[in-house]
């Protein structure tokens, strides 16, 4: 039966902890402890244009909040300019036709998340040729060579998947380590 007396020492009592319970489908939440990550991002729309230069130089935990927000179409510009060719032959690498792209540049749509990270497979890959050649200008000729390595295809037209990207890296790391490639 319960009194006063039991009831107020239930109450006193100390809490028992709670067993750690993985907690699902509540994004960027930490499974046993509830905690949220402490995470600072640039909010969307805040008219700061991430650049293709920006995406080459940012660090990843950067890069991977950039793209999942969805860069600015304006980017597939300044790529096309930075990699010396036409903004066909790059929308054609990303796989995105060019009708749709034209119509994003005018409008100033956001890329989705999977052109953003097909930029952003470009960006690293001409980041490290850039690294392993020593020159822009060489890094953006092997960029658009064709490659028997790479099936008589250049890097740039296998940037549109993970395991081209991973051929083009790997093709690159042979190159810097003097391996035939």
């Amino acid at each position: 039966m319960l009194t006063k007396s039991t009831l107020s020492k239930v109450r006193a009592a100390p809490a028992a902890k709670k067993k750690a319970v993985p907690t699902k489908g509540r994004r960027g939440v930490n499974p046993f402890t509830g905690e949220q990550p402490i995470v600072v991002k640039m909010a969307r729309g805040s008219g700061k244009h991430f650049t293709f230069l920006d995406l080459m130089k940012a660090d990843e935990p950067r890069r991977v909040l950039v793209v999942h927000d969805g860069l600015q179409s304006l980017i597939m510009e300044e790529v096309a300019q930075a990699l010396a060719v036409p903004k066909a032959t790059l929308f054609g690498a990303i796989g995105v036709p060019v009708s749709t792209m034209s119509r994003r540049l005018q409008s100033g749509a956001r890329l989705s998340l999977d052109e953003s990270d097909k930029v952003d497979r470009v960006a690293q890959a001409f980041k490290r040729a850039i690294e392993v050649f020593g020159q822009e200008q060489m890094a953006r000729e092997w960029m658009s060579t064709r490659l028997l390595a790479l099936g008589d295809r250049t890097p740039l037209e296998l940037l549109d998947s993970s395991a081209g990207y991973q051929m083009v890296l790997n093709t690159i790391g042979r190159i810097a380590y003097g391996a035939p490639a």
